[in-house]
């Protein structure tokens, strides 16, 4: 339900209301049948025109990033609860998960403000994630619940 939430905010922040149902189950086929689910916007951008299906690939990766970031956050708050003890890994602290956690954050949320020397990046990336500030919270938000 909640990744269905994270679709719908995405064709939301599109302008787009038709097919939702459809391109979810779509995406949610090929993910399966691609490794790591990595296949998910295959079947999502079939239910929709040319022109909006770059925008699609790049949200539907923003998504998965978000659902990245939840996983990765809770293992290793996780591991820094449960210590060095019971997990045998030397040396690791709560400062260490805290780090990367907020590192991870500040990625996703800045990435596409940072100066990135290749061009592609600029002209045909940047300009897709142009507002999307709002939607990326929403995902997030929607990932570390469904988590």
């Amino acid at each position: 339900f909640l990744e269905y939430r994270k679709w719908k905010a995405t064709l939301y922040f599109l302008e787009e209301s038709t097919q939702t149902v459809q391109s979810y189950l779509a995406g949610v086929l090929t993910g399966f049948l691609t490794p790591s689910l990595l296949g998910n916007f295959i079947g999502r951008m079939y239910y929709y025109p040319r022109k909006k299906r770059s925008q699609i690939i790049v949200l539907t990766f923003l998504g998965n990033g978000a659902q990245f970031i939840a996983s990765i956050s809770f293992g290793l708050l996780a591991v820094a609860l449960l210590g060095q003890e019971q997990l045998h890994i030397p040396r690791f602290n709560s400062g260490i998960a805290f780090g990367i956690i907020a590192l991870m954050l500040f990625v996703y949320f800045l990435f596409d403000k940072s100066p990135v020397p290749i061009q592609k990046w600029k002209t045909k990336i940047i300009p897709l994630l142009a507002g999307t500030e709002k939607l990326r919270f929403k995902i997030l938000l929607f990932s570390l619940l469904r988590f």
